[in-house]
């Protein structure tokens, strides 16, 4: 695996990220889609990373919750256009994009962001022929 080996690309752009917050120049990251894997391959170039993907409290940052997909549709379809409603709307996307909960102490299901906007999206593109 070239890319976590002592010389690899992602390694070395750990370790320029770890002086960077030693220096003070930068002062929080945040960082997603590593894996545990690779990070264990590269954790002396970047030893001072937390795993913060289980916390209950950080459980609703990675998704929308029902209350802001219902928000969301309300705010951009236009019902008069469309032979939906909020509820139809919310009950297609509930068995697609619902069901994420990132902590076993996380309260509510978070739906996936990205599939909810793709589907608005389109939504759009079949019911208003734009986007």
């Amino acid at each position: 695996m070239k890319s976590i080996q002592e010389n690899g690309f992602v390694r070395k752009f750990y370790e320029v990220l770890k002086i960077s917050v030693a220096d003070s120049t930068v002062g929080r990251i945040f960082i997603t889609g590593v894996s545990p894997i690779m990070m264990d391959g590269m954790t002396s170039g970047f030893n001072i990373a937390l795993f913060t993907t289980c916390e209950s409290v950080l459980n609703e940052m990675l998704g929308f919750t029902e209350d802001e997909v219902k928000s969301i549709i309300e705010e951009v379809v236009d019902f008069d256009k469309v032979d939906e409603n909020v509820d139809t709307m919310l009950a297609k996307m509930k068995a697609n994009f619902d069901g994420y909960k990132f902590s076993r102490r996380a309260t509510k299901h978070v739906y996936n962001s990205d599939m909810c906007l793709y589907y608005l999206r389109s939504y759009f593109a079949y019911y208003y022929d734009s986007y």
